[in-house]
């Protein structure tokens, strides 16, 4: 815990804590390195499979669109399980899915992580052809593991002094940023409509997720009092504004690893702080709630 008690106007780094996710199901996927051929896996769509130097490759028939591989796993509803494969971009972009939700578009080689919350007993992951009906996939080492999922929770409050200049970063509390595609970031917004927003944001792989306060939560004036939270997590994010928690956002799948990234505190602020506290774990919409009273 970090308390400041004189006015500051500067940007402090600090290292960040960051919390792995903790895998402890066991390993759902049938085969996924493929050392037993195509064993466990089904197609739909006309595609074909085959394995070639221990890698499946998912064939299009020259006919139909979205030529998929797929199987089948055992899962209990409200988990939360953690999809990782190797993927080789050779001709066509590839639709990841778990049951019946689209995770991901992959337009690039490399190895992926997913997470996703499962919402029947039986969920299917799949992986389909973008729109191509000569299309193939390449895909290696496909695993699927329930996990207890990455998360971290914040809460600052104090007083902050701040005009209305139509910023969407007018104050900038809490800057954890590794690049414009992974990052959270804790600010109040004046641009537009908004004349002191809170607005809790995260981004992992290019995609971001946000949950918003009122318009109006804290008006620009000099030494304004605030407290506010937030949690942040692999499938959510939710802010907390003066003891009251907002509406979760429950649509994110992932969160960016920003272990090896610095927190930057009072990035963008003119104020006093008297409490910055970070948790290695979830508190819950009650907890933040709490944390803000």
């Amino acid at each position: 815990m970090s308390t400041f008690n004189e006015l500051i106007d500067f940007t402090r780094s600090t290292t960040g804590t960051y919390l792995d996710s903790v895998v402890y199901g066991d390993e759902l996927v049938t085969n996924g390195d493929f050392n037993d051929g195509t064993t466990g896996w089904l197609t739909t769509a006309g595609a074909t499979l085959s394995v070639v130097d221990g890698e499946l490759i998912v064939s299009g028939d020259g006919v139909s669109a979205y030529g998929r591989a797929f199987q089948p796993l055992t899962t209990s509803v409200g988990s939360v399980y953690s999809l990782t494969f190797d993927f080789t971009k050779t001709v066509s972009n590839l639709i990841l899915t778990a049951g019946a939700v689209d995770l991901a578009t992959i337009s690039s080689s490399g190895t992926y992580t997913y997470t996703f919350v499962a919402t029947n007993t039986t969920t299917s992951i799949i992986f389909k052809i973008q729109n191509d009906a000569n299309g193939e996939l390449t895909l290696d080492n496909i695993s699927v593991r329930e996990i207890n999922p990455l998360s971290v929770s914040i809460q600052m409050d104090g007083r902050m002094t701040y005009a209305d200049e139509d910023n969407v970063a007018q104050v900038e509390r809490v800057y954890w940023y590794a690049n414009s595609n992974n990052y959270i970031r804790l600010r109040i917004a004046t641009n537009g409509g908004d004349i002191g927003q809170p607005t809790f944001t995260q981004a992992a792989s290019g995609t971001a997720d946000a949950v918003v306060g009122a318009t109006d939560a804290y008006s620009p004036n000099i030494l304004v009092p605030y407290n506010l939270a937030s949690r942040h997590g692999s499938t959510f994010i939710n802010g907390a504004v003066d003891g009251v928690a907002l509406t979760a956002d429950t649509t994110p799948v992932a969160l960016a690893d920003l272990s090896s990234t610095d927190l930057s505190l009072a990035y963008t602020y003119m104020g006093t702080i008297k409490t910055f506290r970070i948790w290695d774990k979830d508190l819950g919409d009650t907890g933040i709630a709490e944390a803000t009273s």
